[in-house]
Parts: structure tokens; sequence; C-alpha cells
């Protein structure tokens, strides 16, 4: 990768829970390039992996991230039989994974007419302990790179920004970034009722972009839902698939309105900004339940994938030779 000291890189990880696996991958490749990142955004696990990046020792990064999902990892599937993959899957969304969220009460007994209400199926204590053991807070907001983490309100519908720029990030943070709704509670910060927020901007690249890079910017959006797929011909395909396009249209449409909206102020300031928006695929390997298959297999496949992306991407990465915004599309790795 041709190195240019005037321009800042910039990565942006989506959500994708279990999947959230390729990010461990492509992040110990930029490590082990040693590439200096400037501005980070993350959504649900992605603020959750870039807060393990960046929350402590730079030479202890990789050992943060590789401890999360050694914790989150499951060991009940046999080898990486599809069967076993899914009832890992299942497992995991019935039973929680015991470092990360467990069954609470009521749950899902609050669906029993004679139960007491509840919000949620699953209590994350279990992960709140994992990141406030994994964590510094100080370094990651006193750091050098500025950490972006979004969230969305459950009352109003709104887009939630929280930046190190400006707010001192905690673990209530993350945890609103990662509180699927039903599944996880919803967390309060300043008045505010915050979910997860994949049901608006999964990959948070309109908060990475929030203001006008003063540099020229070479950035990687790290996405976890393909935009293209052969036809999904079984209830599992097509399960599988309706979640990759609820993800990757929200993704496709980020990417053209910042586009939109920020090539023009760009070539006025005569600046370069290059997007290279690359992921995980998957394909036919991956179960309906994909987001909640934390066994051995699928971690190791999407991790090794991550790499592999990751690595290819800083090979052919190169800033936008003319001012304004550009985004590169890479075919996302199997």
């Amino acid at each position: 990768m041709t190195e240019h000291s005037s321009s800042e890189r910039w990565v942006c990880l989506a959500g994708g829970n279990a999947l959230g696996a390729f990010h461990l991958g492509a992040i110990e490749a930029l490590l082990d390039a040693r590439v200096p990142v400037r501005r980070v955004a993350g959504a649900s696990i992605g603020a959750v992996v870039a807060a393990l990046w960046l929350g402590g020792p730079p030479d202890g990064a990789a050992g943060r991230l590789r401890a999360f999902w050694t914790r989150a990892e499951g060991t009940s599937a046999s080898g990486g039989l599809r069967f076993s993959r899914q009832m890992a899957a299942i497992r995991a969304l019935l039973g929680g994974r015991p470092r990360l969220f467990l069954p609470t009460l009521p749950g899902l007994w609050a669906a029993h007419p004679l139960a007491s209400d509840d919000d949620h199926l699953h209590s994350t204590a279990p992960l709140r302990r994992t990141l406030l053991e994994l964590i510094d807070f100080d370094r990651l907001n006193d750091g050098q790179t500025r950490l972006i983490v979004n969230a969305l309100d459950q009352r109003t519908a709104e887009d939630v920004v929280f930046d190190t720029a400006e707010t001192r990030l905690t673990v209530d943070h993350l945890l609103a970034s990662t509180a699927l709704p039903l599944l996880f509670p919803p967390v309060e910060i300043e008045g505010r009722l915050l979910v997860d927020p994949g049901l608006s901007a999964n990959l948070p690249i309109a908060a990475l972009f929030r203001d006008r890079p003063r540099h020229d910017v070479l950035c990687w959006a790290i996405d976890l839902w393909p935009r293209a797929a052969d036809r999904a011909t079984s209830p599992d395909t097509v399960t599988r698939r309706a979640q990759d396009l609820l993800f990757a249209a929200q993704s496709r449409h980020a990417l053209e309105h910042l586009t939109e909206t920020a090539s023009a102020p760009l070539r006025e300031r005569e600046l370069s900004v290059a997007v290279h928006h690359l992921g995980y695929d998957g394909g036919d390997w991956e179960v309906a339940a994909k987001a909640f298959d934390f066994s051995h297999a699928a971690i190791m496949r999407r991790r090794r994938a991550g790499t592999a992306v990751m690595c290819k991407a800083l090979s052919d990465a190169q800033p936008s030779p003319q001012p304004g915004l550009s985004v590169i599309r890479h075919g996302f790795c199997s």
C-alpha cells in the first residue's frame, strides 16, 4: 500500500452479532500492517469490536479481541456440520451465551397470559462484565483514535451518535448499541431509551462522516451482509436472504447518500476521499440464524475471511486521485 503522509485512514464497522468475528480478522490484518487509523465508527458488534481494539495498550489490541471471541464462542457444535451450526444458533437464541447474554425472567414467559410483562428475553449483564474486564475506558476516551458509536432512540426513531471527540463513552454506550429489540433490554442514556441501530444505520458511514474531513481520507467500510446472492429456494435460504436484504439495502442507501452530499463540498476544498466497501458473504455455508451462530467453525471461518479480505484491500487501496468522494465496491468474501 502506497503511503501518503497527508491522508488519514478511517474504518467503519457494521453490526451483525456473531458475524462480527469477520471484524476480528480484518482488524488483525490492519494491526499486522501497522496502519495508523485516525477515526473509527461502529454499530452494534462493530462498536464492541472497535472499543476492544482501541480500549487499551495498542500492543494488546489483538489479545483483547481474541479474548472476547474466545469467551463468545460456543463449544457444543460438532465440527462445521450444517445441522450442528443450526442447533448452535438456536441454543444461543433460546439459552444465551454465558459470557454475553442469558435468559431472564419473565423473559419468554411474558408471553404467558398470567405472567408479568417484560421488554426483553435476555439479560446482558454478562456482556457488561466481559466488556468491563477487557476494555480500559480511560484509554478508549483519551486515545489518539476517535471512536464514534451509534444507537437508535426507541421512542422517536432518531439516530443517536456518541463520539469520543465530545462524549466520554462508557460500557452503557456499547450496551445501547447492541440492544437488539426484544432480545436485549434497551439502555437509557441522558433520558433517551436506546436500542441497536441495525434497524436504521447498521453500517454507520453517516456517523463516521458526521463532520467533513480536513485531509484526504482512505476509508474501509467493513460490512457483514452481502448485497448479492443466488436465488433463495428454501425456507432457510429465504430467511437468510431476507436478513441480508434488510441490512445490505441500508448500506447501499447510506453510501449513495454520502456520495451525493459529500462529493461537491470535498471537490470545492480539493480533498479526495476513497471509501472501500468490503465485507463478508458466507454464501450457502451460513445458516438462516447466522447472526447467532457462535460455533467454533463459524467464528474461525469468518475470522479467516476477514483477514483475507482486509489483506487484499490493503494491497489494492489507493487514495482517490481526483478531488471528491468515490466508493470502490469490492467482492464480498465467502
